[in-house]
């Protein structure tokens, strides 16, 4: 669980810089008392920049990750491209809907694929994605690629199980 406290007016702070320090986080449970969530210490934050917050593993957002393909395509010479396919299993089991932040560092998937060159990943998001929409523009970068996906709250005592792909290409590889 991950949590990103943006130190502004619009999220109810901005008054002050944030001092380095414990954070606990606190939520209301679903018989309206206050449930401990987790804690984790927070670094130094400026007016307008954004605290990140390690929690631990969820325990009520279930994610299965596997990388279901990777393929090579020789393209000449000593290079070719490669073609990764993460899936993501999902499941909410909180009464209320989530969104879930996945994020994928581009140089760790390209290791555990088993290509990993030793050079600058050239790569591109493929047709098999099936996020809607495109990559967070504020949270991704060459190096991470970070999508939402939208949960459902739980049914009853079933949670709904969301399947999500990460299509990613790898040109020019050795």
């Amino acid at each position: 669980m991950h949590y990103v406290l943006t130190n502004d007016a619009d999220h109810g702070l901005g008054g002050e810089s944030m001092p380095y320090g414990k954070v606990r986080i606190f939520q209301k449970d679903s018989t309206g008392t206050t449930a401990f969530t987790g804690e984790d210490w927070g670094d130094f934050t400026p007016i307008d920049d954004k605290m990140k917050l390690y929690l631990g593993v969820a325990q009520d957002v279930v994610v299965k990750r596997t990388i279901e393909r990777r393929d090579r395509t020789k393209v000449g010479g000593n290079l070719s491209h490669y073609d990764v396919v993460v899936k993501y299993e999902i499941e909410n089991f909180k009464d209320t809907p989530v969104t879930l932040d996945l994020a994928e560092q581009i140089e760790n998937l390209r290791a555990e694929a088993g290509f990993n060159s030793g050079r600058p990943a050239e790569w591109a998001i493929g047709d098999k994605t099936t996020f809607s929409g495109k990559p967070d523009p504020d949270e991704s970068s060459r190096h991470r690629v970070l999508f939402q996906a939208e949960l459902p709250a739980r049914q009853g005592d079933k949670a709904e199980k969301i399947v999500h792909k990460l299509h990613l290409t790898f040109r020019n590889q050795f």
